[in-house]
């Protein structure tokens, strides 16, 4: 599990002040990155990993508006991993503890030649 907190800068936020939407997606793959750090990647690993990383599909469910100045969490948690890919569930939360927004991230690895396995270092951390 990983816990990444982030204070909202106003170049996160749209005309209204409230973050755009897009932004999330950011927040997403910086817990997702520090889930691997904590999990004993350093940093070689995780540019070799970087550059071979897809992400296939990302969903987020907005739940509650984030304005500028407010700090929030975004937690990271390996969900389902198989041998081509693996899940990434993420929740994000205010310094009220109200859950703002839901996501989740599914990741392939790619070699020169396309899709491959994932390496046994990655199933391991994903799977403890």
């Amino acid at each position: 599990m990983s816990k990444k907190t982030i204070w909202i800068r106003c170049a996160d936020t749209d005309m209204l002040g409230v973050v755009y939407y897009a932004r999330f997606l950011e927040y997403f793959e910086e817990a997702r990155w520090d889930l691997l750090r904590k999990g004993g990647f350093d940093d070689g690993e995780i540019e070799r990993e970087c550059r071979r990383t897809l992400v296939v599909r990302v969903e987020c469910d907005y739940l509650h508006p984030v304005r500028f100045n407010e700090t929030i969490e975004v937690e990271a948690n390996a969900g389902r991993v198989t041998e081509r890919s693996y899940e990434v569930l993420y929740a994000v939360t205010n310094m009220a503890g109200m859950v703002v927004a839901k996501g989740r991230s599914i990741q392939s690895v790619a070699d020169e030649v396309g899709v491959t396995t994932l390496s046994s270092q990655l199933k391991r951390l994903l799977t403890l």
